[in-house]
């Protein structure tokens, strides 16, 4: 009877450690991702901030090569797969990016009104709340 107990006992904490040992796993594989998709958004807003500067130096006729790279940028943005506190910056970014690219689209398109203005600021807010929450996360420290 005392062996039964005994191995019980052992069996018992066995399975506990084993326990302890999967959350901790999980843990760090969740870490990790967080962090390899945190280092995607930073490397996408470089790529993104440079093709932002070409187009941005475009004159009106030579621009649809640079909004397409601008929305390609923006197509990689929304294909992320982020979760926990990359939410929120993602969120921003994206809003940006999108914001940044219908206003080229409508300067494109000859659209001379104040607008335009009006949405580079908005895209601005959305960059913005991603610098902010990409902070928050841990990141741009």
């Amino acid at each position: 009877m005392k062996n039964q107990k005994g191995i019980s006992l052992v069996a018992v904490i066995g399975g506990i450690i084993l326990i302890a040992l999967v959350v901790v796993s999980v843990i760090n594989y969740r870490d990790n991702q967080q962090k390899k998709a945190g280092e995607s958004m930073i490397a996408l807003m470089s790529k993104w901030d440079d093709a932002l500067s070409v187009a941005s130096a475009s004159p009106r006729i030579a621009l649809a090569a640079p909004v397409k790279d601008l929305q390609a940028i923006r197509a990689e943005a929304k294909d992320l797969k982020v979760t926990g506190c990359l939410l929120k910056p993602k969120e921003g970014m994206e809003f940006g990016m999108e914001e940044t690219v219908q206003t080229f689209i409508s300067f494109m398109r000859g659209s001379e009104s104040d607008s335009g203005h009006n949405n580079f600021d908005r895209a601005a807010l959305g960059f913005t709340q991603y610098r902010d929450s990409m902070n928050a996360c841990g990141f741009y420290k």
